[in-house]
């Protein structure tokens, strides 16, 4: 998953920019990467199934998917609209 990460960034961004994008979105993702594991463990604690947190994981992805979607392309200096 990294290197598509970092194949999508310097497409979209530049390849210029790439090292301040990656600092940006690196720590969000190290705590929601490290943090959904504990998560979906303790609503197994709670609730004793997997369901409802799959569900969640599904529903997030869901909404972040059309977020990325959602966002307009940069536009690049020098370049007509």
């Amino acid at each position: 998953m990294i290197p598509l990460q970092e194949v999508v960034w310097g497409a979209y961004f530049g390849r210029r920019y790439i090292g301040a994008v990656r600092s940006a979105a690196l720590p969000f993702s190290l705590i929601f990467g490290a943090g959904a594991p504990l998560a979906t463990s303790y609503y197994f604690d709670v609730i004793g199934n997997y369901d409802g947190a799959i569900q969640t994981v599904a529903a997030a992805k869901l909404v972040a998917a059309m977020m990325l979607l959602a966002i307009p392309r940069p536009r690049r200096s020098g370049t007509p609209d």
